[in-house]
Order: C-alpha cells, then sequence, then structure tokens
C-alpha cells in the first residue's frame, strides 16, 4: 500500500485503492470458483495447477535477494518521488 501511495497523485488516491480492492476481491472470488470447481473434478490437478501459479510467480517477481525489499523500492520509485522513496526506506529498515 506505501508504494501505491507513492505513485498515486493525492486526488485520486482514496478512488483508486477502493478500486484496486475491487479488482483484488473480484479476482480472489473467482479464482475461489475455478478452484473449488477444479477441487470438485480431481483434487490432484487442483494442486498442480496451484503449484504452477506459484512457481511462474516466483520466477515473473523477483526482488534482489542481497538488498531485499530496499531494490525493488530503488527500482519503483522515480527521482522525482525521493521523499517517498525515504519514507519507505525509512520504514523497511525499521522492520530490521
Amino acid at each position: 500500500s506505501g508504494l501505491l501511495n507513492a505513485h498515486l497523485p493525492d486526488e485520486a488516491r482514496a478512488t483508486s485503492l477502493s478500486l484496486i480492492n475491487a479488482l483484488v476481491t473480484l479476482y480472489v472470488g473467482l479464482i475461489g470458483l475455478l478452484l473449488g470447481w477444479l477441487a470438485g473434478r480431481s483434487l490432484p490437478w487442483m494442486f498442480a495447477l496451484i503449484g504452477v501459479v506459484v512457481i511462474a510467480g516466483s520466477l515473473l517477481i523477483r526482488i534482489d535477494e542481497r538488498k531485499g525489499a530496499e531494490a525493488h523500492a530503488d527500482r519503483w520509485c522515480s527521482p522525482v518521488r525521493d521523499r517517498a522513496a525515504h519514507a519507505l526506506r525509512a520504514t523497511i529498515n525499521s522492520w530490521r
């Protein structure tokens, strides 16, 4: 949410976050229906599908392990938003 807040304009932040939340809820509901239907047909195929999605996701979404989330923040926060990037780094450092 902090990364989204850094990139959303102030005047549209509440609407944008609400829309994102609605889309995520719709996505989770549809995936739940699909997995439920697939589990009714074949439980091993359902677990195979979940495994493929997890493996594909881990290959597509990678974070530099040496720097962790801080490298992710540096890659996505533009120089124009240095203040937001600094706040994100401070939060990450407070977790350590």
